[in-house]
């Protein structure tokens, strides 16, 4: 009914009545109001309110929702178990077109996505321009470059090279995933502080660059190999030379070291979804910790497995330093061959090894998908509502 003005503040001041006396619609009609030409001069006239207004109680919304100013209805739901959000978001949307067109309803009224469902059309959005920026363009330089020049061993020498690369990715990839698989059953079978301790250390390697990691082997292995060189030559009079540093088996372990937090990561989320009861009924049928392993969560992990060891196979088919550090002589890698004619400015013969890697790493990447795609329950013909905001507007019919 007015401010009050206190220094430089300002406050609003209302009036409120008594709870007792605006406790029903009622109440307004006891409401008197001073009448005339000045309404707060003596001796005007009370007036009461029923005398000026009339009341008719109509049914309306208790609150209009508004998106770019315009009204809308918004339906809110969540993803059933099994369903991708891109799979609720399609199936919502096809709902609510056909609820247009079942009720009649004008072209006008549109339907747009709130909430998670915008920001993911938003992410979208946003990633087809990273992927043309960051990947196509790229792509198509190499694949120019590649026709123009292209690298001269492209043949039998480079066969060697995609062959000792595919060689030493498999080897990783198997023995990053088993000995992940270990720790991560160990974890889950016997949580004490110890092992705890020890899987988070095993897990610290991706974080270290792969140059550090190689010279830091180098050290204990080439101190071994002299160890045992020396006992030989002492005991048998044979020089044993190098058995661990400069080969295949230091370079396995190299990656082992690097890539098993990728392998223990996924293992270990594949095993959370194997609930404890699933272990104590196999104990109950008499099967012990390795049986439990292999005819129950094997099968079940079976995705989780694949998706680690896919994981593992693309980081090592493009690892670079630590294969430059360890590798034995004259085994040279795709990434080794492109370093080295990259290194010369020679960026057209190095295409063809870059493209090589490339198409390679995207091989497993899409098998992967698809078979995660497939193994999804909403990928059957499902008729479930699963979305997340979805909302109605209508438009002006001129828009």
């Amino acid at each position: 009914m007015g401010r009050f003005t206190e220094g430089a503040r300002r406050r609003d001041v209302r009036i409120r009545l008594a709870e007792p006396e605006r406790s029903s619609p009622d109440d307004i009609d006891s409401l008197y109001i001073r009448a005339g030409t000045e309404t707060g001069a003596p001796g005007a006239a009370l007036v009461p309110m029923a005398d000026l207004v009339s009341r008719t109680p109509v049914s309306t919304l208790p609150l209009i929702a508004r998106y770019n100013h315009l009204r809308k209805v918004e339906l809110t739901a969540n993803m059933a178990p099994g369903i991708s959000q891109g799979e609720a978001i399609s199936r919502a949307g096809q709902i609510a077109r056909q609820t247009r067109t079942d009720l009649g309803l004008p072209e006008s009224y549109r339907i747009v996505q709130l909430g998670n469902a915008q920001a993911m059309q938003q992410t979208l959005d946003s990633m087809w321009g990273a992927l043309v920026l960051g990947f196509v363009v790229p792509m198509l330089a190499l694949i120019q470059l590649s026709i123009e020049g292209g690298d001269p061993f492209f043949g039998r020498r480079f066969l060697i090279y995609a062959t000792n690369s595919f060689i030493l990715a498999g080897l990783a990839a198997a023995l990053t995933v088993a000995v992940a698989l270990i720790l991560a059953y160990a974890l889950r079978l016997h949580a004490t502080a110890a092992i705890r301790g020890a899987v988070r250390v095993a897990s610290l390697g991706y974080a270290i660059p792969g140059s550090v990691i190689a010279v830091g082997m180098l050290i204990p292995l080439a101190t071994f190999d002299n160890m045992v060189d020396s006992w030989m030559r002492a005991s048998f009079g044979i020089s044993t030379g190098l058995l661990l540093s400069g080969t295949i088996i230091a370079i396995l372990f190299a990656y082992m070291v690097r890539f098993l937090a990728l392998g223990l990561n996924t293992v270990e989320s594949g095993l959370t979804r194997i609930t404890p009861s699933m272990d104590e009924a196999a104990r109950t049928l008499g099967a012990g910790p390795a049986g439990t392993l292999a005819r129950v969560h094997a099968p079940i992990l079976k995705g989780s497995v694949l998706t680690s060891a896919i994981l593992v196979f693309v980081d090592v088919l493009k690892e670079l330093p630590a294969t430059l550090i360890i590798r034995p002589f004259n085994f040279d890698t795709l990434a080794i061959r492109v370093y080295h004619l990259a290194s010369d400015e020679r960026l057209a013969q190095a295409s063809t090894g870059a493209l090589t890697i490339v198409a390679v790493g995207l091989v497993p990447v899409i098998v992967l998908s698809l078979m995660i795609t497939r193994s999804r329950p909403g990928d059957r013909k499902s008729t479930r509502l699963n979305s997340s905001h979805v909302s109605e507007s209508r438009m002006p019919s001129s828009a």
